[in-house]
This record gives structure tokens, C-alpha cells and sequence, in this order.
């Protein structure tokens, strides 16, 4: 197995003599320092001789909606001596991670070298699974996510809490089928993803229009006339002239119509005498 590395291997010098993961770790680092507090190391199982660690690594992109990534480490060995000792520190890992950063540049890489746990082939995307990123270099260079490398350094940071076999300090105990039900595939990732994505489009068009409904409203008082003093002055005369005006001819109307009905009478008393 002389192909693995431990964990303090991995984190000294990613996948060997790779300079350009050496310089990706020492960046990593720095933003590790800022966002070590929202990791979480969620649970741990074990299955036969090998140990699997489930923490969470919060989202870059999706870092307003509070999503985290899976990302599980696999302590194994093959050494009978390692199999006594007290600790896992000195076993070999492997990986997995749900973040698209990994599935889509790495994961495939990752399963050609045996470095990804098989128990989680099945939370892979299948037109991932075995086919190689476009924009791969030609020597296939392994490298690593800000989701694996987070993992690895909590982990590390503490190794005399969690990387003991007896009395683990950190995270519950779950058994092997709980444990890996508990990862989220990518598929589901990619679709609550998408979810997220259109209820914040839904949400930037409903504020779009409640805006421009806003500023129309504005514009229309802006040019609605305004009432002045002497406006408003002159109206109240036209009401009481109009209103003047009103009175004096429904008294002309009420006179007219009686002296009309009169006069209609008296015609009608002279026919009937006829």
C-alpha cells in the first residue's frame, strides 16, 4: 500500500511531491483559519477494521443559504502491528466529498488510484463516474477541493480526541447503515441546489416588480397637480355660486309648474260647461 498516506502525510505534502498542492494547501490554510469554527464532525462508524468520519464543510458558493457539504475520511491499514495500536493516526485514508468542486474535477481521478471510499460510489453523479474532466492536465495530476482538505485538518487538529479507538470525544457513533444513509448523494445535492436557485430568481422578480410599482407610484405624485390656496379659494366660490344658482332655478321651476296646473284646470272647467 506504499501508494496511501496518512493523514499528516496527506496534509504535509498532498499525493507527493506536487508542487502546485503544496502551494494550494498553504492557501487553503488561511481560509481555513477564518472558517475552522462552522466545520462540524457530524458522526463517525466502523466497519470491520476501518474507521469513517462524516464532517461538515460549509459551502463557498452557497455560504448565504447556510448549505454544507459531506465529506467522509476512511481510516484503514493493512499492518497487524497498526491493528494493536491504541489510535488510528498512523492508518491510510481515503476520501469522498458531495461538493461539485470535487465530483466534477476530481472524483473520477480519485476512483482510478483507489482513493475514493467505495462504500460511496453510489452517491456519485453516474455521467461522472468514469468519464475525465475536459480541462484535465495530461499527467492526471491528483489534487483536492477545499472541502477535503478542510476535513483533513479539523480532523488533525484533533487527532488525540477522534483518532483513538477507544473513547471518541467528538461526534456520535452510528451504525454502518445509518451512517452512509446519512450522505447525500449528488443528485440531490445538484436538485436542492437548482431549488435554492430558482425560489432566489422567484424572489429577485417579485422584488423587481414591487419596486417598479414603487417608483411608478412615485413618478405619478410627482406630476399629480397639486392644490394651491387660491385653488382651492376660487373652488369654494364656484360651489357657492353653483350652489346659488341651483336654488333660484329650482324656485323658478316650482312657481312655473304651478301657474302651469292652474291654467290647465281652467281650461278643463270651460270644456266640461261646453
Amino acid at each position: 500500500m506504499g501508494k496511501y498516506q496518512t493523514l499528516d502525510q496527506f496534509l504535509f505534502n498532498p499525493f507527493g511531491m506536487h508542487n502546485s498542492n503544496i502551494t494550494k494547501a498553504r492557501e487553503l490554510d488561511v481560509l481555513y483559519e477564518k472558517e475552522r469554527d462552522k466545520i462540524k464532525l457530524v458522526a463517525y462508524t466502523i466497519v470491520e477494521d476501518s474507521y469513517f468520519f462524516h464532517v461538515k464543510i460549509p459551502s463557498k458558493s452557497q455560504k448565504s443559504d447556510n448549505v454544507y457539504h459531506d465529506v467522509v475520511i476512511r481510516f484503514f491499514t493493512d499492518n497487524p502491528e497498526l491493528l494493536k495500536s491504541t489510535h488510528i493516526r498512523d492508518y491510510y485514508i481515503q476520501f469522498f466529498s458531495n461538493s461539485p468542486g470535487f465530483i466534477y474535477k476530481y472524483a473520477v481521478l480519485y476512483k482510478k488510484y483507489d482513493y475514493l471510499i467505495e462504500f460511496l460510489y453510489d452517491k456519485l453523479d453516474p455521467e461522472y463516474f468514469d468519464k475525465l474532466p475536459k480541462n484535465i492536465e495530461k499527467e492526471m495530476d491528483l489534487s483536492f477541493d477545499k472541502s477535503i482538505y478542510y476535513a483533513c485538518r479539523y480532523l488533525s487538529e484533533r487527532r488525540f480526541r477522534v483518532l483513538n479507538k477507544v473513547g471518541i470525544g467528538i461526534g456520535r457513533k452510528l451504525k454502518p447503515d445509518v451512517f452512509f444513509k446519512g450522505i447525500t448523494d449528488f443528485k440531490t445535492v445538484t436538485l436542492n441546489t437548482e431549488l435554492r436557485n430558482l425560489s432566489k430568481s422567484s424572489l429577485k422578480k417579485l422584488e423587481k416588480e414591487l419596486k417598479d410599482h414603487e417608483e411608478e407610484k412615485r413618478k405619478n405624485d410627482v406630476h399629480r397637480k397639486q392644490p394651491t390656496k387660491s385653488s382651492l379659494s376660487s373652488h369654494r366660490v364656484e360651489k357657492i355660486v353653483a350652489k346659488k344658482s341651483t336654488s333660484s332655478h329650482r324656485s323658478i321651476v316650482r312657481k312655473g309648474a304651478r301657474k302651469s296646473t292652474k291654467k290647465s284646470w281652467y281650461v278643463n272647467y270651460l270644456y266640461i260647461i261646453k
